[in-house]
């Protein structure tokens, strides 16, 4: 890299290289980075660029180092989704640019599979726990009881939501059929914590309770905004035929998709739900507020959640 230099520090992920040249960065990902979970901090390249914006940059580039390997179904999955994920925070950001390889990658995959005329979203396909011994699981469902209402909209948010819902998924499909061989983004564990609906507005939150503080919350809360605001209040998708259809209609109302289905939902506000900071984590928070797409709004709440 002409006249760049490479830099080394201990708060940022040392799988990612970093090169500066002025106030101009790149960040270098590899397959170990590209074709991984969003949430873990080697993937999180939207949480690192946001903090290092606030550092002083003034262009954050991405580049990849492309491997020969060829990628599991799982791995093109995650894949496809840091796709997506780098043309969404592209948009969001005038600083942030992909290298001309990763550009072109981007508008192959908009091409190939978001243009596409019969996407469809994944939808709850089974009653909801009513309950969960430990962790965030348990939180989360104490927090969407009706005795919880007043809390979560008076208290903590300050909006007015009707009934609170868990679990969303977001996850994509093609030929208007959600299984396994339609699968464009990973479907394992991409689920919305907690949902509400007020008015047009639809209100999304990522929990996080005890000692988990990475940063990559950032990166997951955004791609989660990005895919609502695109695949319900842009596109208004659903999916034509859920599974076990004789079977929806018991729990449909509980899981409260087709509430959101027929909202038509214009605007999206993605909530922090945290209980524990990353040292990090409000610098970035300040710049993602930022974020340039129409309809996206990024706010944010602290508390004890874990002793309810």
């Amino acid at each position: 890299m002409d006249d760049y230099i490479k830099i080394s520090r201990s708060d940022l992920p040392r799988i990612i290289e970093y090169w500066e040249k002025g106030t101009t960065l790149r960040m270098v990902m590899d397959d170990s980075c590209t074709t991984k979970n969003m949430q873990e901090n080697n993937a999180a390249f939207e949480a690192w660029a946001l903090f290092l914006k606030s550092e002083g940059y003034t262009d954050i580039q991405l580049w990849e180092n492309e491997s020969t390997a060829m990628m599991t179904r799982l791995e093109r999955q995650h894949y496809c989704r840091f796709l997506y994920r780098v043309l969404r925070f592209n948009e969001a950001f005038s600083w942030f640019t992909p290298s001309p390889q990763l550009m072109q990658k981007t508008q192959e995959f908009k091409r190939v599979y978001l243009d596409r005329d019969d996407l469809c979203v994944g939808t709850p396909t089974s009653p909801a726990k009513a309950s969960a011994e430990k962790g965030e699981a348990r939180v989360e469902r104490i927090l969407i009881r009706d005795n919880m209402r007043s809390f979560m909209n008076n208290e903590l948010l300050n909006i007015n939501v009707n009934r609170f819902y868990n679990q969303l998924p977001a996850s994509l499909f093609m030929n208007d059929d959600a299984c396994d061989d339609t699968k464009i983004f990973p479907s394992d564990g991409a689920r919305i914590d907690m949902w509400g609906l007020e008015g047009s507005t639809i209100h999304i939150m990522e929990l996080k309770t005890g000692e988990n503080s990475d940063l990559g919350v950032l990166s997951e809360l955004f791609y989660y905004a990005c895919f609502i605001n695109d695949m319900y209040c842009i596109r208004h998708l659903e999916r034509k035929d859920p599974p076990n259809l004789q079977q929806y209609d018991l729990y449909k109302h509980e899981r409260g998709y087709f509430k959101l289905k027929d909202a038509n939902v214009d605007s999206v506000k993605a909530h922090f739900l945290l209980e524990r900071e990353h040292r990090h984590f409000d610098v970035a928070f300040k710049e993602l507020q930022k974020c340039e797409i129409e309809g996206i709004q990024f706010l944010k709440a602290s508390y004890p959640f874990s002793q309810l």
